[in-house]
């Protein structure tokens, strides 16, 4: 005989199911949230050194499109600028110089005269329309930084950029060695007269064309004397780099912040005791003094990527060095 199957037997009782307690919740929370905290420093300092890599690749490039240009004109490097005098036009890659432009936007630079060798669009004074003004800001390889954000203004360089300042400056002086000159505590020009007014040292040329023509055209094996300690390129505050006096009232240049810069005095030369290297570009600025355009000489991190004249690239950690690569000594 089959005995039916019990109801007790045949109903299972349900398990109940078991839902997270507030207090786990917030354990998990807070283990993710000490996940990214620990993760967060070591991404940042991923990217930063990313950034830094990537710089230095387009120093490594525009170095070797220095070389090009040096090939094919006879040895010389360009100059860091050439500015015609009064009436003056110069020819270069099928523009005619001055450009129509405003202040220093109308003369060519050291990268204007590499243009054919790493872009086939137009770059500085050249970039008047909007897709070039847009090509020249969207990161050709003389806007190879990816720190550099370009110095903003309201006056008259249009799309609020300073299409000049590219992030990397040029030697202006590839002449110095550690004896010469032997004035070394002071930045020679012709306002300090440490110069004649006809120097010929100097690779940035004023008033081309005119009877009083100040810099000129210098060939590779130039700036190869000491090649190994000599900066052509560095990231830069400006077009052309230069080291002035030693600082000795605490302050130093800063990065562009905001629409403030470098203080220049009216011959373009660098007012006081500072340096257009930018030498917090890859790591971490100073403090800011009343004015914002000069930081303390203690704190922040310096950082910055130079092209030697000998082809290689390195990141320099000493605000030194910036002195040594452009004048060949630290003055002291």
């Amino acid at each position: 005989m089959i005995r039916p199957k019990s109801a007790a037997r045949t109903q299972q009782p349900l398990r109940a199911r078991r839902a997270f307690t507030l207090v786990e919740l917030l354990v998990v929370i807070g283990i993710i949230g000490l996940l990214v905290a620990i993760l967060l420093p070591a991404l940042s300092k991923a990217k930063k050194q990313a950034n830094i890599t990537k710089c230095a690749v387009a120093l490594r490039e525009l170095g070797t499109a220095m070389n090009m240009y040096a090939v094919e004109y006879k040895g010389y490097l360009p100059p860091v600028t050439l500015r015609t005098a009064a009436g003056r036009t110069y020819s270069l890659n099928d523009s005619v110089w001055p450009v129509t432009g405003t202040n220093e936007l109308v003369y060519p630079y050291w990268f204007n005269f590499l243009q054919k060798y790493i872009t086939k669009g137009k770059v500085g004074g050249e970039a008047l329309d909007g897709l070039s003004i847009g090509e020249t800001k969207n990161r050709t390889i003389v806007w190879g930084c990816p720190e550099w954000e370009g110095i903003r203004t309201t006056t008259t360089f249009g799309d609020g950029i300073n299409r000049v300042s590219v992030g990397y400056g040029m030697n202006a002086w590839p002449t110095f060695m550690p004896d010469y000159p032997r004035a070394p505590n002071r930045f020679p020009h012709p306002s300090e007269g440490n110069y004649p007014a006809r120097t010929r040292d100097r690779n940035l040329i004023v008033d081309f064309g005119g009877t009083i023509s100040t810099g000129s055209f210098h060939q590779q094996k130039t700036y190869g004397k000491m090649g190994g300690e000599r900066i052509l390129l560095a990231d830069g505050l400006g077009y052309f780099l230069e080291a002035g006096n030693v600082p000795v009232t605490g302050v130093t240049a800063s990065q562009s912040v905001g629409v403030s810069y470098v203080s220049y005095a009216d011959d373009g030369y660098l007012k006081g005791p500072v340096t257009t290297v930018d030498l917090y570009r890859h790591g971490k600025l100073a403090p800011l003094l009343p004015g914002g355009t000069l930081v303390s000489t203690t704190g922040g991190r310096i950082a910055f990527n130079a092209l030697y004249s000998d082809g290689h690239v390195e990141t320099k950690y000493d605000k030194k060095d910036a002195w040594r690569g452009l004048r060949m000594r630290f003055p002291n």
